[in-house]
């Protein structure tokens, strides 16, 4: 597929992927829904923060804590949602 296919529809700039579409893309409504959702994220596993060295760590490492798992399902769920 070519590259100008695969960009991000917000930005424009990226080629899109999981992590750019989670966390990356600096679409001002994405950038909101991320700002909610790391807030809730942080207040249940405050450890995690800057504990990640790049999107797809982080969304490993919250796997990996069970309190926040239904956060990382919620947070795709509510970006396309608004898209």
């Amino acid at each position: 597929v070519p590259r100008e296919w695969r960009l991000c529809r917000f930005c424009g700039t990226d080629v899109v992927d999981p992590p750019h579409a989670m966390f990356l893309c600096d679409d001002p409504e994405l950038v909101k829904i991320w700002e909610v959702f790391l807030a809730k994220i942080y207040a249940e596993v405050p450890e995690i923060c800057g504990r990640a060295k790049s999107p797809w760590a982080f969304f490993a490492d919250g796997l990996q804590q069970r309190e926040i798992t239904p956060l990382l399902g919620k947070l795709p769920h509510n970006e396309l949602k608004n898209f």
